[in-house]
């Protein structure tokens, strides 16, 4: 008896450490690029291309306690700065990029925000490939994951060489951004790598 008990102990014990190995691999995290103490600090991207010409890049977002502390405290006293985030679907350093992914709809699922505004970043104004996203930072938690997603009509698929997408994080008191990292992609829009390395799935 005693030895069943062992065993079963043992293996519960197995099976509890694989399930926790697997879950951390399902869902890998980077430390955004940037240095603004109001960003959000690790960031989680997911990036499904489907056949039929439409992409979707959800994006998870953690601010740590100081982090939201910081960005609450500089909204709701001097300089009061509305942030926001920046999904950049092109290159905005080198203006390339331009026209291939076009914003078709956005949910915020979890993020809390105030507005949205798809825009033209590059390329003929009549495609919108950036989308700029309001944030409302009184009702952002710490150490939360915040999901949000943005589905894009492909163009172009199978040619025009590689492109990329970029996220960034802004307010309206600064003309810069904190840049947080970017997304790479072949001509048929498969995903290759990330700047930071394991920012997306």
């Amino acid at each position: 008896m005693r030895r069943l008990v062992r065993f079963l102990f043992v293996t519960a014990g197995v099976l509890a450490m694989l399930g926790l190995v697997l879950v951390g691999a399902a869902y890998a995290a980077a430390a955004y690029r940037g240095n603004w103490s109001e960003q959000p600090d690790w960031g989680n991207h997911w990036w499904y291309n489907y056949s039929w010409d439409v992409l979707e890049w959800y994006a998870d977002d953690l601010w740590s306690p100081s982090h939201a502390q910081s960005m609450k405290d500089r909204h709701n006293n001097l300089p009061w700065n509305e942030y926001r985030i920046e999904q950049e679907a092109y290159n905005p350093g080198n203006g390339t990029s331009c026209d291939r992914l076009v914003i078709s709809s956005y949910d915020a699922m979890d993020l809390p925000v105030t507005a949205w505004s798809p825009e033209n970043g590059c390329g003929d104004s009549a495609y919108k490939e950036e989308l700029k996203i309001e944030l409302d930072e009184n009702a952002i938690p710490a150490n939360t994951w915040l999901r949000h997603r943005v589905t894009y009509n492909e163009r172009n698929r199978g040619s025009g060489g590689d492109g990329e997408v970029n996220y960034s994080f802004a307010h309206n008191h600064d003309s810069r951004d904190s840049w947080l990292g970017k997304i790479v992609y072949n001509q048929w829009f498969d995903k290759l790598y990330s700047d930071p390395s394991g920012l997306v799935n």
